[in-house]
Order: structure tokens, then C-alpha cells, then sequence
């Protein structure tokens, strides 16, 4: 149905119900507000008339249509006020005057052909009935009338502002149209596109800028992961490329075992290189996928650390840390994180490396400073980039330029932050925040 697919006909249907629920009780307001003060208006003119002083008791009484209204009747009539007045409606059966049945309100919002309002009054001394009347004639020409205007007047309402609603409405969703064709464009080649940012209205302008944010998102996206895949396979294609040449020159013609076991070497090296690029390459890509423990001890994940750097580089490594403080996390993604920024800086020339773990701002605040050759400021920005050296003398030095970005991956996963300070020949200083608390707080 059109109004389950169409905003502008929902728009539409829905003023124009809300407008017929508020014209029905207006149009129903004003009639009975209008009968009933013609009711009340045609009483007190009557009420006025027989009060006068030389109209009574004999008031009238040339008239010829006199005779025809009825006495006052006790068993018929409903019982006088305490002035000894009371108000009947009367119409003509079959040639004589009866009292009109139902409720008052409801003879004064229906008021009968030929009705005619009668007043009956008794003097103090019940003697003679007193009798006035007035014909509802013009009561019964009038609210037929009226009631016919207010529902013509309430179906043109009704119509003309469905009419505007579903022009608005359209005139609203028009601009919704043009992001929508506009999307449909983008594509993985063509994410330099964006949606016109033209509009007046607030929230159109809000949705473009929103769209327009995430086309910039996916956009980045895209063009880190296109780098991203260009430097692996570049990174791969170097050792795979060195373990085939000595594999081939091995086999080209009978070699001495010597020689074998030196070309089987060299392969098993290359094939070392490959098998820390693949685990690399497999925590990039587990990013938000991390488990989540609690209550993981800072200090004792420190000395881990220092142990395992200290083995594998014979560089000093120095820890920090309050005796109870933890961390929540996942406590391999977290050592590597702390141990890639430490080798690091033992292999820039800054050992000793200084590892410092501190409570703050409801976190946990870690720094890890070396006193190595430091890091260019052009270099800054790059530096968490797949496959980025800022030194491109180390490119081949065991390295898989894709340490600081696991940091990064790591750091991102934990929703932390981190950020580095250096300067040349002074060291290099990285602070990582974790959105955790200590024990003791």
C-alpha cells in the first residue's frame, strides 16, 4: 500500500487524520455551543416578556394560535422552578400539542419541525397559568444549516491540508532523493564522492554531514587497507623471493652437504621471517575480536616483559609500577604491546628502557622511554602505519615494520589512546592510557 512505501503520503494521512479529529470537535464544539445559546436566547426573550407587569395574565390572547397551546398539565409537564416557571418543548401530533421527550440539551440540539417553546408561570396564589411561547422555527432552519457548513467546511479542511502535508512532505523528501542517488554512485572507486551539502534545513544538513563523514571513514579505509595489502605482499614477496633463489642455485647441480645444509639454513631464516610477518599480520587483523580480563596485575605483566626483552635483545630493561595495580584486558595482546614498544627501544641504542605504569584518570597510564636515537618529527604522524620505517637502512634488519602498529591495533581495541614524544639523539617516549582502575581505588 502506498502509504506503508511512500514518507510523503504517511506525512499526508497522518495531518490529515490529526486535522479531522481536530475539526470534528470543533465543528461538534460550535454546534452545540450554537444550539444551545439559540435555546437559552429563545427562553430568556420569553422569561423577559412575561415578566412585564401589563402582559399578565391575559398576554396575547387576540393571538388566533393561542388557543391551541395547551394548559399546563401536572401529570404531563415537568414540575415548575421556584419561581413557578418552567420551560416545554411542544409539537403538533395529529392535531394536537404534546411535550417533546428526552433531555432538554438534546431537544435543543435537534430541534423538531413546527416546535414551539412554551413558558408556563403560576402566580403565588395558583390562579390563573400564565403562557407565553415563541416558535423554534428559525432554531430549525439555522442548525441544519450550520451543521451542513461545518462539515463542508471540515472535508475541505481536511482535503486542502492533506493537499499542502503531502506537497511539504515531497517537497522535504526531494532532497532525500538526491542522497539517495547519490550513494547509490559510491563505490570502492569511486569513494572521493559526496553527497551535496546545499540544504536549509538543519537536519538534512546534519544527515550529509553524517554521510559525508563516513564516506571520508570508508574512504581512509580503503586506501589504508589498498597500502596495506601493497606493502605484505611486498614483504612477502621479498623472503619468498630469497628462499626460492637459494633453493634454485642449491639445485641447479650436485652440491657437497656443506653446501646443502648452508642453502637449507638460509631458507629456514627466510621461512622464520615469513612465520613472524603471518603472526603479525593475524593481530592486526583480530583488532576488537581481543578477550577481555579482569584484574590483570600490572607489575607482574611488567617483569614479564622486561624477562622476555631482555632475553631476546640483551638490553636492560627497567619496571615501575604500584604493587597493586591491574588492568583489564587481554594479557597477551597487552604484553606485546609493552614488549614491541621495549625492543624498540633497545634496538634504536636506548636502553636502558624505562617502564613506568601509574593509576590516572580512572586508567591505567603507561609510558615506555628509551634514550635511543629518536624518531624525525616528519616521521611522527607515519609512524603506526603497516610496514612504515622511519630508518630505511633497517628495512632488512629482521624487522617487519608492522610493531607500531600493532601497538596501535592493540591500543585501539582496549578503546585506550596513546601517543609519542621524541627528539633526535634524546630518545623517544610513548604513553599509552587504558580505560581501566586500579585495585586500591
Amino acid at each position: 500500500m502506498i502509504w506503508r512505501e511512500s514518507l510523503p503520503a504517511r506525512v499526508a494521512m497522518a495531518t490529515a487524520g490529526l486535522l479531522t479529529v481536530i475539526l470534528l470537535t470543533i465543528s461538534a464544539s460550535a454546534y452545540v455551543i450554537t444550539a444551545l445559546l439559540l435555546r437559552q436566547a429563545v427562553d430568556s426573550t420569553l422569561a423577559a416578556r412575561v415578566a412585564l407587569p401589563e402582559q399578565r395574565p391575559g398576554w396575547d390572547r387576540d393571538n388566533e394560535d393561542w388557543e391551541h397551546i395547551i394548559p399546563f398539565d401536572d401529570k404531563h409537564m415537568p414540575p415548575p422552578g421556584r419561581d413557578g416557571q418552567v420551560f416545554v418543548s411542544l409539537v403538533e401530533e395529529h392535531g394536537e400539542w404534546v411535550p417533546r421527550t428526552g433531555p432538554d440539551w438534546w431537544q435543543a440540539l435537534t430541534p423538531a419541525d413546527d416546535e414551539v417553546r412554551v413558558l408556563y408561570g403560576r402566580s403565588r396564589g395558583g390562579g390563573e397559568t400564565w403562557r407565553a411561547f415563541a416558535s423554534m422555527e428559525a432554531a430549525h432552519e439555522v442548525l441544519p444549516a450550520l451543521l451542513r457548513w461545518l462539515i463542508l467546511i471540515s472535508i475541505v479542511g481536511v482535503l486542502l491540508s492533506a493537499l499542502i502535508a503531502w506537497r511539504m512532505a515531497g517537497q522535504t523528501y526531494k532532497p532525500l532523493r538526491a542522497v539517495i542517488a547519490t550513494t547509490e554512485e559510491i563505490h570502492a572507486q569511486s569513494l572521493e564522492l559526496r553527497v551535496p551539502d546545499t540544504w536549509h534545513d538543519r537536519t538534512l544538513r546534519k544527515l550529509t554531514q553524517v554521510l559525508n563523514a563516513m564516506i571520508s571513514r570508508l574512504q581512509a579505509a580503503f586506501e589504508a587497507q589498498g597500502r596495506f595489502v601493497a606493502s605484505a605482499a611486498h614483504e612477502l614477496r621479498g623472503p619468498l623471493g630469497a628462499m626460492r633463489a637459494e633453493l634454485e642455485v642449491a639445485l641447479r647441480r650436485p652440491r657437497s652437504p656443506e653446501e646443502y645444509r648452508e642453502a637449507l639454513e638460509g631458507a629456514l631464516a627466510e621461512t622464520s621471517r615469513l612465520s613472524s610477518l603471518a603472526e603479525h599480520l593475524l593481530t592486526l587483523s583480530r583488532g576488537a575480536a581481543m578477550s577481555r580480563e579482569a584484574g590483570i596485575p600490572v607489575p607482574s605483566l611488567l617483569e614479564r616483559v622486561a624477562t622476555e626483552v631482555r632475553r631476546a635483545t640483551g638490553g636492560e630493561v627497567e619496571t615501575a609500577s604500584p604493587p597493586d595495580l591491574t588492568v583489564d584486558g587481554d594479557s597477551l595482546a597487552l604484553e606485546r604491546l609493552v614488549s614491541n614498544l621495549a625492543r624498540n627501544g633497545v634496538e634504536a641504542g636506548g636502553a636502558p628502557v624505562r617502564i613506568e605504569a601509574r593509576p590516572v584518570r580512572g586508567g591505567v597510564e603507561l609510558t615506555v622511554a628509551d634514550n635511543g636515537r629518536g624518531i624525525p618529527a616528519e616521521s611522527l604522524p607515519m609512524i603506526f602505519e603497516p610496514f612504515y620505517r622511519a630508518d630505511p637502512a633497517r628495512s632488512r634488519d629482521g624487522g617487519t615494520g608492522l610493531g607500531l602498529a600493532i601497538v596501535k591495533t592493540i591500543v585501539d581495541a582496549h578503546r585506550g589512546t596513546v601517543r609519542v614524544e621524541s627528539e633526535l639523539d634524546r630518545g623517544t617516549t610513548f604513553t599509552i592510557w587504558l580505560p581501566t582502575v586500579s585495585a586500591g581505588e
